[in-house]
C-alpha cells in the first residue's frame, strides 16, 4: 500500500502497562516498524495471527493492514519504538477500526 514512497517519517516511544492493548486499527498508506525495548509485546495482525516480541525484536506491519499490540504481562511494562513511513501526509496517521 505504500509503493516505496515516504513523505514522511514519524518515530514514538510508546509504553504498555501490564494488561493494556492498542485498539484494531490501521495506517492509511504507512508501514509501522515496532521494535520492543522493555518487556514483551504481542502484534496481532487481522487474518494472519499472532506474534510475540520480547525485548531487542522488532516486526514490521505493512501499510493498511488491520492489527494490534498488546501486553499480556499481568506485572512488567512494554515499551517499544514505533516508526512509521508514511507514503501520503494528506491521509491520516491512524483509523481505528471496530471489531
Amino acid at each position: 500500500g505504500q509503493g516505496q514512497v515516504v513523505q514522511e517519517t514519524v518515530v514514538s516511544i510508546v509504553e504498555f502497562p501490564p494488561g493494556a492493548a492498542a485498539p484494531w486499527h490501521m495506517h492509511p498508506g504507512a508501514q509501522e516498524l515496532l521494535h520492543v525495548i522493555e518487556g514483551s509485546l504481542i502484534v496481532e495482525i487481522e487474518g494472519k495471527g499472532s506474534t510475540l516480541l520480547k525485548s531487542g525484536e522488532a516486526g514490521i506491519i505493512p501499510a493498511e493492514l488491520v492489527h494490534l499490540a498488546r501486553n499480556d504481562s499481568a506485572s512488567a511494562l512494554g515499551k517499544a519504538l514505533v516508526v512509521h513511513s508514511r507514503a501520503a501526509k494528506d491521509k491520516p496517521l491512524i483509523v481505528v477500526v471496530k471489531k
